[in-house]
């Protein structure tokens, strides 16, 4: 990072996301920092009035939004990561933080704080912190949104932390330092699946080091019925319970030697996939292929498959 480089670069992936947008843009404006960042806010080509309102805020505030306008859909045709990458490289900036379009910040001092404490320890690679749960009008369903941390006690946590706890980062809430970017990217693109968000990439960066959560309700993650990952919830389930039996093998692939019995217990502890993949089956009436796998996962540990049964009673 040189002088003239800002600090951290927003990185804003935008599809169709008009009546939301403002909202979006507004949280990234009113930020009160002590450095300078920037927005890569990228338009991909939305068929609404995204990419109007994109450059009314260009113009109201050049030195914050860096706009990037397709003409056609990059994410249909596979290249929305490499063009978002090559825009935050271009930056220079020593971190990123992410937003998608439809999600906003609410907090004004989200990124100083963030900032503040990834600065005070170059040990921590990223900083997540809590966020509410808002429907398409804005309106708050949940003041916080849950399973972020276990029992969301602020503090350090690391890679064994993430596994044993199932932490959940929400992307809007995270800022994350670049460092070994190529390697990162490398991995993350091994591991990533369009329904797993950003899981994996959250593992990816806690490789090289630990996350900070701040237990503050800094943003608004927003229920956006849409959205990809908010529509057809029953298709939705299913290719995630398939995708499991790709991408769990590829994440143990990548964890280092030192995390070889997180890599023992994702490769050969694979009942919790089946009992998902034949949920999965039950909502889409599948039942054949739902005994099936229901008969594997007892096979497999027959334990778990009893006190799933029972938990649901």
């Amino acid at each position: 990072m040189t002088p003239n480089n800002p600090l951290v670069a927003i990185q804003c992936l935008v599809y169709n996301h008009e009546p939301y947008l403002r909202d979006c843009l507004e949280g990234f404006v009113m930020q009160q920092t002590n450095f300078q960042f920037v927005a890569i806010v990228h338009d991909d080509a939305s068929t609404d009035g995204s990419a109007a309102i994109i450059r009314e805020y260009e113009e109201k505030y050049p030195d914050i939004i860096k706009p990037i306008y397709e003409k056609e859909n990059q994410w249909r045709k596979g290249t929305l990561t490499k063009l978002m990458n090559a825009g935050i490289d271009a930056t220079g900036a020593k971190y990123v933080a992410m937003c998608e379009g439809d999600d906003y910040w609410i907090d004004p001092l989200k990124l100083q704080k963030q900032v503040d404490i990834l600065e005070a320890d170059e040990s921590l690679m990223l900083c997540c912190t809590n966020c509410s749960v808002v429907d398409n009008h804005s309106v708050e369903i949940k003041p916080v949104r849950g399973g972020v941390v276990k029992n969301d006690v602020q503090g350090r946590y690391n890679l064994r932390d993430f596994f044993r706890d199932n932490h959940q980062y929400p992307t809007l809430s995270v800022v994350y330092r670049r460092t070994h970017t190529e390697e990162i990217r490398e991995k993350y693109a091994r591991t990533r699946n369009a329904f797993l968000g950003d899981w994996t990439l959250w593992i990816c960066l806690l490789i090289y080091g630990d996350a900070y959560f701040l237990n503050e309700v800094t943003c608004a993650y927003r229920i956006n019925p849409t959205s990809v990952t908010h529509s057809n919830v029953d298709a939705r389930r299913l290719g995630l319970a398939k995708a499991n039996f790709k991408i769990i093998p590829a994440v143990a692939s990548i964890l280092p030697d030192k995390y070889k019995d997180i890599k023992y217990d994702l490769t050969n502890n694979t009942a919790w996939m089946w009992f998902n993949l034949a949920n999965a089956y039950r909502h889409q009436r599948q039942y054949i292929r739902m005994l099936g796998c229901m008969i594997v996962c007892c096979i497999k540990e027959p334990k778990m498959l009893f006190n799933k049964i029972r938990n649901r009673k």
